[in-house]
């Protein structure tokens, strides 16, 4: 029973994407091993450029190589997925600075509460206001 949550931050080499996955629950979880067969999409920027990616995640953890140096990567494009997603904070930040477009997705993930006031200060700053989910 219950969703995974996927858990993004850059890999070490700062050219992938590294997930990892875990049971989510809403209060401070006990341990649970629990693993899913997540369908992920996707979205990264690097230095070279934008890249789609569709990949099924059958791991506690794996990383995604890129081509260059990731500067953001949106976790559950389209929000389709049956998952959360909590991004590292400098993808957060990368993700705060970026269009409209993206926006609209981050609906589906999760953020802790001074990380989503930190956010919409920025995204506010001269833009149309969103609906979004917080998690304590």
């Amino acid at each position: 029973m219950g969703f995974p949550i996927v858990s993004a931050e850059p890999a070490a080499d700062g050219k992938g994407l590294k997930l990892s996955q875990r049971r989510f629950f809403y209060l401070q979880p006990e341990r649970n091993d629990q693993l899913w067969h997540v369908p992920l999409m996707i979205r990264a920027k690097t230095d070279r450029g934008a890249s789609n990616h569709k990949v099924l995640m059958t791991e506690r953890e794996m990383t995604i190589p890129l081509a260059g140096k990731l500067q953001w990567a949106l976790v559950n494009e389209g929000g389709h997925g049956f998952y959360r997603a909590n991004y590292a904070a400098p993808l957060l930040e990368a993700l705060g600075e970026i269009g409209d477009d993206i926006h609209e997705d981050l609906a589906t993930h999760t953020m802790r509460a001074a990380e989503s006031t930190n956010y919409q200060e920025g995204r506010l700053a001269g833009r149309r206001r969103a609906c979004w989910l917080f998690w304590l």
